[in-house]
């Protein structure tokens, strides 16, 4: 059902300003296929770097959330839901569709299943 840690996911209130950071700062590539103004999406050689609008104030030094990668996003949210787990966020575009929720210690996680 999981694949691989894929990126790190990090939550801002100004997702702008923090990817020209890691753009222009820590030399990660900007993925303009998959970023929007609420989302920005960065390569490294390795991982990626996604920036995102927090759905409220960030506190400093809680803005961390993981994301992985799945190849089958219906059979891993069953498999969520048969463990109990609620999805609190989903979005669906056409180039990824991400469905997010909190582990036990209250820690955002992403699967996210990449459509391109």
């Amino acid at each position: 059902m999981i694949g691989e840690i894929s990126s790190i996911i990090l939550l801002t209130n100004d997702v702008e300003s923090l990817a020209e950071f890691y753009h222009r700062v820590l030399g990660f590539e900007l993925n303009s296929m998959v970023s929007t103004k609420d989302y920005k999406e960065l390569d490294g050689e390795s991982i990626a770097i996604s920036i995102a609008a927090a759905q409220s104030e960030v506190v400093a030094g809680s803005s961390l959330a993981i994301g992985i990668d799945v190849k089958n996003m219906p059979k891993a949210i069953a498999a969520l839901e048969k463990a109990g787990v609620e999805i609190t966020h989903q979005t669906d575009g056409p180039y990824v569709s991400i469905r997010s929720f909190r582990d036990p210690a209250g820690n955002l996680v992403s699967l996210i299943e990449r459509h391109y």
